[in-house]
């Protein structure tokens, strides 16, 4: 194994997550996200060298951005890679990943109740949310929680 790309301290401490984009077939981009306590999460784009055909692709910073500062815990591609669901503090927070705009800010537990992880459901317009004492389940089509 060769390191493809070295990033020091992408993030300000912990970072609580790392996922990537079902992307990178057809020529869609692929993405990965990573989420750190400091309340940031940073959207990264493996980059196809133009040139030089000996090069080797490589990971690059695509956008860094926060919801009122609040920690992020975790976050979850959609299926089909176009939401984002960023888990941060009590607020689940749904991203364009290719503009970083904002989508809807889901919040159902209290606001001493962290969402500790975000899933979507696959093939379904389903998202699953969890707190140390909860689970909901929220259909993207009504942006309501169960």
């Amino acid at each position: 194994y060769v390191v493809n790309t070295r990033i020091e301290n992408p993030h300000e401490g912990l970072v609580t997550s790392l996922r990537f984009s079902p992307g990178g077939s057809d020529g869609e981009q692929l993405l990965a996200v990573t989420t750190g306590k400091e309340g940031r999460f940073k959207i990264w784009q493996l980059n196809e060298p133009a040139d030089d055909e000996s090069a080797e692709p490589y990971w690059s910073l695509r956008s860094i951005s926060y919801y009122k500062s609040l920690p992020c815990h975790d976050s979850s591609f959609s299926s089909d890679g176009s939401v984002l669901a960023v888990a941060t503090g009590h607020v689940v927070t749904l991203w364009d990943p290719y503009t970083c705009e904002l989508r809807a800010a889901l919040s159902y537990h209290p606001p001493d109740m962290p969402v500790k992880r975000v899933q979507f459901v696959h093939g379904s317009p389903f998202l699953v949310s969890c707190t140390a004492e909860h689970l909901i389940v929220w259909s993207l089509l009504t942006c309501t929680g169960e």
